[in-house]
């Protein structure tokens, strides 16, 4: 591991990081609180959960932060397949489970699979994530080339950020609300581009001010959160609650996670190491967990109907969610390795023609 940077201590511990961010986002999706009529202990839990979507913007700040190192690694081609070819398989699968649990029509299910739905209705109608990740998987190197020329990247950032907020307020009267849970994600994306930027020409260890001052920003962040969730107070945008506070959470938190994770790995012993492996474990498999979760969580939930405790149920979900992503990476892995096959006698075939 380089330890020279800190954004390189981050991408050491990436898939780390997801695992973190995916957990927490199943919390905020399924997780059945255990003790809400506990007045501290009540609160904490139902503000862990609350706050639970930021993973997301992890997510976001991770995939600014990777697209910075594959872009210059890859042709412009097999930059788009290597990013389209992990996450539109899963995404496929899960959207025909769903058109058939659902009951969608055919044309339905057309509009949600490519995100029509998510412009004109609702972004929440099919895996929201995956239309607003590959919106900047689409437009990433043509930001990223115009990026580059940039003198002082901090400042092109910092004015990229303005044009977002000044286009923020301009349709705030006028855009759909949900939408802006979508491009209220534009700001840590567009941030996690520079920190990647500015991570691959060796930025010096942190000194402990500037530890001081993330954890600071990230009480910040912890504070916005319960005005805006739990006091309804409006932060610039509209929808304040997922802009930021959650910006906030996510930049600093993905530091302090990070260092956290490192002094696990090199302190934690035998229960650090098992720590480390679960979260590797559920990074990996990060995707396919966000697809299937409300599917199979909320089957879960409905069929048990309250037979066991809450705890027993909380259990189950997570063992037949994790289960089930398990499934779908399978299955996907089958087709892909399908796809290759047929696709090579296809071109053995074309070969031997007269």
């Amino acid at each position: 591991m380089n330890n020279d940077t800190k954004s390189h201590t981050v991408l050491h511990y990436r898939t780390h990081l997801m695992g973190i961010a995916a957990l927490w986002i199943y919390l905020f999706h399924e997780w059945i609180p255990l003790a809400p009529n506990v007045p501290v202990l009540g609160f904490t839990e139902d503000f862990i959960k609350q706050i639970g979507f930021f993973g997301v913007d992890i997510f976001f700040f991770l995939s600014g932060m990777g697209l910075t190192h594959a872009i210059e690694k890859y042709s412009l081609s097999v930059f788009y397949q290597r990013r389209f070819l992990r996450i539109l398989p899963p995404y496929i699968l899960t959207a025909i489970i769903l058109m058939l649990a659902n009951g969608w029509l055919f044309p339905q299910f057309l509009k949600h699979l490519f995100g029509v739905t998510f412009f004109t209705e609702n972004i929440y109608a099919l895996l929201w994530f995956v239309p607003a990740i590959s919106i900047f998987y689409l437009l990433f190197p043509l930001y990223h080339f115009i990026f580059k020329k940039a003198g002082n990247k901090i400042l092109f950032t910092g004015v990229m950020l303005m044009l977002w907020l000044t286009a923020s307020l301009l349709a705030a009267k006028h855009m759909r609300l949900d939408l802006f849970g979508f491009t209220n994600r534009i700001p840590i994306f567009l941030v996690g581009i520079l920190i990647g930027s500015l991570g691959k020409k060796g930025v010096p260890a942190f000194p402990k001010w500037i530890w001081v001052l993330l954890f600071g920003i990230f009480i910040a962040g912890l504070a916005t959160a319960y005005q805006t969730n739990y006091k309804g107070l409006y932060l610039l945008v509209p929808v304040s609650n997922c802009c930021v506070p959650n910006f906030l959470m996510a930049f600093s938190g993905t530091f302090l996670f990070a260092e956290i994770l490192k002094l696990c790995d090199t302190y934690g012993r035998k229960l650090g190491k098992i720590f480390l492996a679960v979260l590797r474990f559920f990074g990996t498999i990060s995707f396919e967990f966000y697809c299937v979760q409300e599917l199979v969580a909320e089957k879960i939930k409905h069929t048990l109907n309250g037979m066991f405790w809450d705890s027993i149920t909380n259990a189950i979900m997570l063992v037949g969610v994790t289960v089930s992503a398990l499934l779908l990476r399978f299955a996907c892995f089958l087709l892909q390795k399908a796809g290759t096959y047929l696709f090579k006698k296809i071109a053995l075939a074309k070969k031997h023609e007269p």
